[in-house]
């Protein structure tokens, strides 16, 4: 799931003249026959050459092709089970009343159940930084609502879709930056480990909002924040809920010293 993800965000993102744009279109419109058997027969079958190809995985933040094969291998068995709606044995055996109620059920027993005291310093950690920079694949589109009172309260914030971005902002890190990750996909991968140990060298302080608790991750960041997930769509939603709810605090903060 995560590669077709990526592959959305870039083709809904990139400028349309950009050669990775029409690369990101034709693998999307044959997604369910690409020919990835070798890079040769894939830059064939796209009508494009085998160099552009190598440069877009990369671009993609493949380490190279055969690692872009593997993960699309593993789309339909992550499909099945990683890519459900909610916690049922068939998403289509819901009915709209009784999925409103399964979400507004978990919503009131995460939000019951969050760490205010974890909230709080996590609040403190930004307020007290002068740039906020947020990574993760995919990175949760509610953090640009959150930004509007980042730029409010005069921070420097970034939330890069590209996690090539997000390395060349880790890059510039110091200790005047706060540096937040968020998870909130079955089949995250490394990135944000590796990003957290660098940003953390580097002097920034840290911290990982998840949800489900990871292990050893305390280990890497100064403020970890975890709700209780189900390995679905919803942790998603859920992971809304908990940033809008940062957002508000921060927004009380703001309005408050206006007055």
């Amino acid at each position: 799931m995560l590669d077709i993800l990526a592959l959305l965000e870039c083709y809904n993102t990139y400028d349309q003249d950009d050669i990775y744009f029409d690369v990101a279109k034709a693998m999307l419109e044959n997604y369910n026959q690409l020919q990835t058997s070798s890079i040769q027969q894939f830059a064939e079958s796209n009508h494009i050459s085998v160099s552009t190809v190598s440069r877009f995985m990369r671009q993609m933040y493949y380490d190279n092709f055969s690692n872009f094969r593997m993960i699309y291998d593993q789309s339909p068995l992550q499909y099945q089970y990683d890519g459900k709606y909610y916690p049922a044995l068939k998403d289509e055996d819901i009915d709209p009343v009784a999925y409103g109620e399964m979400l507004a059920e978990k919503i009131k027993e995460t939000t019951s159940r969050l760490d205010e005291q974890a909230i709080t310093s996590l609040l403190s950690m930004i307020e007290s930084s002068d740039e906020i920079v947020f990574i993760g694949i995919p990175l949760h589109s509610e953090i640009w609502r959150l930004q509007v009172e980042l730029v409010l309260l005069g921070k420097k914030t970034n939330a890069f879709i590209d996690p090539n971005y997000q390395v060349k902002a880790i890059d510039a890190v110091n200790e005047k930056s706060a540096v937040i990750s968020l998870i909130y996909m079955p089949q995250y991968n490394l990135h944000q480990v590796q990003q957290l140990k660098r940003a953390k060298e580097k002097g920034a302080r840290t911290a990982c909002i998840a949800h489900v608790r990871l292990q050893g991750i305390e280990n890497i960041v100064d403020l970890s924040l975890q709700y209780e997930g189900t390995g679905t769509q919803v942790d998603s939603l859920l992971m809304q809920v908990l940033l809008n709810y940062i957002g508000l605090r921060l927004r009380n903060k703001l309005l408050l010293g206006k007055r």
